[in-house]
């Protein structure tokens, strides 16, 4: 069985990059080959199996951007090839109202991304709400929480002696409120190392740049320093992290780190469930698993 999964990996992005890790160490029997989201020059390979669009918030639409342009080529061509398609851990990345910054703006994209999905075969999405949003216009979805879930420190008990900042969105040198927040930390863990994390690939190093010059004797970690096992091992030897990005939460939490967000975040990290509720990822790996041995019968 040979699946192609479109993503958004290979960028210096340590939550994407994640994604590729987790299909391969728990798909061991199907051979998994990676996409990017920029389009290839000789398409997918004639013999693929089956189409996966996952994991990450691989659904949004700019006018003038090419994204979606290069994200519905593979849907097209798995079409001209009779191969299925389906969306896994995937989920919408809107953006806030101009007008009202405390609503998100859904019709743009998903106007561009409907058709792309009610020609899926399957759709597993990591938010309930985008569930409910497909489900208003016809479309059905099941709900599972995001696939890096499952990427789990190791067993080894680690002391806590750092202090990680992930400058991205409201966590940015001009947040007052995270810089009270860091000097407030800095009180409680005298000793701790002042860390800042890029985990948001290239175009992020500035915004880590910027903070780390704010706070003298801190060390800043940029794109071409950090990969998942790396970032995930800082976040575990974390007092506390304060993260912009959704996937330093989501760290955060697989590693029973205190982990603080700020509003006017993302839209993934306003409706991903409280840290109690956040249900099963192991659902994406069933699922996919159900749908791939439904294709070999």
């Amino acid at each position: 069985m040979k699946v192609a999964f479109v993503g958004a990996s290979g960028y210096g992005n340590v939550g994407d990059d994640t994604y590729p890790i987790l299909w391969k160490r728990f798909l061991p029997n199907v051979e998994v080959c990676i996409y990017n989201s920029d389009r290839p020059q000789d398409g997918l390979d004639s013999d693929t199996d089956l189409v996966v669009f996952g994991g990450g918030g691989l659904m949004w639409y700019h006018e003038g951007d090419a994204h979606f342009e290069y994200m519905s080529y593979y849907s097209e061509e798995a079409k001209r090839l009779g191969i299925p398609c389906g969306f896994v851990s995937c989920d919408f990345q809107f953006i806030r109202c101009k007008s009202n910054r405390a609503e998100f703006e859904t019709e743009g994209t998903m106007e561009k991304w409907l058709p792309l999905l009610r020609d899926a075969k399957f759709i597993v999405l990591r938010s309930r709400h985008s569930v409910d949003l497909l489900k208003a216009e016809g479309i059905s979805a099941e709900y599972a929480p995001d696939l890096a879930y499952l990427l789990r420190p190791g067993d080894t008990l680690k002391s806590r002696n750092t202090i990680t900042v992930i400058a991205a969105g409201g966590v940015a040198a001009k947040s007052p409120n995270v810089f009270q927040d860091i000097k407030q930390a800095q009180e409680k863990w005298p000793n701790a190392r002042l860390i800042f994390l890029n985990m948001g690939g290239p175009g992020d190093d500035k915004y880590t740049s910027r903070m780390h010059s704010e706070f003298p004797g801190s060390t800043a970690l940029f794109s071409d320093q950090v990969d998942p096992v790396k970032a995930l091992d800082l976040i575990g030897r974390s007092h506390i992290v304060f993260s912009g990005r959704y996937h330093g939460m989501v760290f955060a939490r697989n590693c029973g780190t205190p982990c603080r967000t700020y509003p006017m975040a993302q839209y993934k990290i306003t409706v991903d469930p409280p840290e109690d509720e956040a249900g099963n990822p192991w659902r994406n790996i069933l699922i996919l698993s159900r749908e791939i041995d439904s294709l070999c019968q």
